[in-house]
């Protein structure tokens, strides 16, 4: 841009020069009425054309740098706003409910188990290891596998001893909500379609599944929170 901008400098400069000759050119040539008054050495006369092509230049020169503004917005912004989405779209969602084992008829909550609120959309570039998301071995600081989950909008929490949890998810999302409970003896099987979902997620997923009984539950975090109420872990 430095160079056009040199380029229409020397054009107007080129332009002054000229009609600045033609004036005093006029002026040597012409004689003067004697009524008039003597010309002014601070006065420039300049043709109607050149006053005409500095307009032309100047909408020139402004086009050119609004579209080169355009331009660079465009590449500068993320894509969900040329997606059409402002920054306000994106908002997170608390999630909250009680995590609870037994039948339909008799609740318990189920202390020391862990819910992950996992996006329906999104897995991680590779397998997360399931260590350290477990009752039996959950650890809540320096746990690369929660950090991931955080990163693809997820979260990882152990219950409360009511069994109550509370998630920060992002919005606008569909998710599995899973509740983890240890149990004695030997875990029943995961159905084949949501075992391949947790392979997505987790390897070994036997880490994860044996030991433990799951409750599963979909959400969507489309408003600012969502209860859940009851996350029911059936046990025999």
């Amino acid at each position: 841009m430095d160079g056009f901008a040199k380029i229409y400098t020397a054009i107007c400069y080129h332009c002054i020069l000229r009609a600045h000759h033609k004036s005093t050119t006029s002026s040597l040539l012409a004689v003067p009425p004697s009524t008039s008054q003597p010309a002014s050495s601070d006065t420039i006369t300049l043709p109607r054309w050149t006053i005409h092509f500095q307009a032309l230049l100047l909408g020139v020169v402004a086009t050119t740098f609004f579209l080169f503004g355009i331009l660079v917005g465009s590449s500068t912004s993320s894509p969900g706003q040329l997606a059409g989405e402002t920054p306000g779209d994106a908002h997170d969602c608390r999630v909250s409910g009680r995590l609870m084992t037994g039948s339909n008829q008799i609740h318990t909550p189920a202390t020391g188990g862990v819910v992950l609120a996992l996006p329906r959309d999104r897995v991680p570039e590779a397998p997360l290891a399931a260590a350290g998301i477990t009752p039996g071995d959950f650890q809540p600081l320096d746990n690369q596998t929660i950090a991931a989950i955080h990163e693809l909008g997820g979260a990882v929490a152990r219950v409360q001893g009511d069994g109550q949890f509370d998630l920060i998810v992002d919005g606008n999302r569909g998710y599995f909500l899973l509740g983890v409970v240890k149990v004695t003896g030997a875990a029943p099987p995961v159905p084949d379609s949501k075992m391949q979902f947790l392979k997505g997620f987790f390897q070994p997923v036997q880490k994860l599944t044996s030991g433990s009984r799951l409750g599963w539950q979909k959400f969507r975090s489309d408003d600012d929170m969502v209860d859940l109420s009851v996350l029911l872990v059936e046990q025999p």
